[in-house]
């Protein structure tokens, strides 16, 4: 029977360096740990045989250790393996599943220690983190998110600008429609009152309640059919920065005449800046 010397460190991996007295124990031969010896048997065998020398072996295995393992600063050894624990907030795999930090909602939106209860804030392993402030806008909405619409609004002021956007009208119809690009800003209490806006001649009036405002206009001008007419015009819709309300247009003889021209009508956008 002889022994046959296998020289490989199986043990030895690049994971982490060998220390000096590792790196000597792998010099000496047999007596380093993770040497594999193969058996192979025969009859009549008497005794046990090496496959060469003491001193060649070791040296064998020595060298054998050095091809595998490389330099000192390249040399590493297997770490221990993963012994699972309960998973901890802390960039590592501590329960050993493959994943990192699971369990604590990284990156879900939260609601941080701020002045308003909206979700804008981010999980992180500290906690959730501190965003910006929202606070009450006055604009029908719960900006910061605590189920109460516009609180606080009872004592403020709010101001918008209504600008005609476009109107699409007959050639008929043109005696008192507003031109586009006529404008006109309005300040009243956030919480709503009687309003008040001119386009060039023409002026309305009417309510915002909320966030919705109804207004109304009319005005009256002789023709050349011989006949007194009169306008009737409205604004309304959604009051909200960058809504766009309806404008109607409707002129027509006044009742009780004859012989006067047909009445038109006109439709058009104002928007809200």
């Amino acid at each position: 029977m002889q022994i046959h010397v296998l020289k490989r460190l199986p043990v030895y991996k690049k994971m982490t360096k060998l220390r000096p007295e590792e790196r000597r124990r792998a010099r000496g031969g047999l007596a380093a740990t993770g040497m594999f010896l193969v058996l192979s048997g025969c009859s009549g065998c008497y005794g046990l045989e090496l496959a060469g020398d003491a001193g060649s072996i070791g040296d064998d295995f020595a060298a054998d250790a050095d091809a595998d393992v490389g330099t000192e600063e390249e040399a590493v050894v297997d770490r221990d393996p993963c012994v699972p624990a309960i998973e901890a907030c802390n960039g590592r795999d501590d329960d050993c599943d493959g994943l990192v930090d699971e369990d604590f909602g990284l990156g879900l939106p939260c609601d941080g220690p701020d002045a308003d209860s909206c979700e804008d804030d981010e999980m992180t392993c500290s906690g959730c983190s501190s965003g910006p402030d929202i606070v009450e806008a006055c604009d029908c909405s719960d900006n910061d998110c605590d189920g109460a619409v516009d609180e606080g609004c009872e004592d403020r002021t709010c101001e918008a600008t209504l600008t005609v956007v476009d109107i699409d009208y007959p050639s008929s119809c043109w005696v008192d429609v507003p031109p586009a690009g006529a404008s006109d800003t309005v300040s009243f209490p956030c919480l709503g009152s009687e309003v008040r806006i001119v386009f060039e001649h023409i002026e309305f009036t009417g309510e915002v309640t909320g966030c919705w405002i109804e207004m109304h206009a009319r005005t009256t001008f002789p023709w050349s059919d011989g006949c007194d007419w009169e306008t009737a015009q409205s604004i309304v819709g959604d009051f909200l920065p960058g809504s766009l309300l309806d404008y109607e247009y409707r002129e027509a003889p006044m009742p009780g005449q004859t012989g006067c021209d047909p009445s038109c009508e006109a439709a058009g956008v104002i928007r809200v800046q």
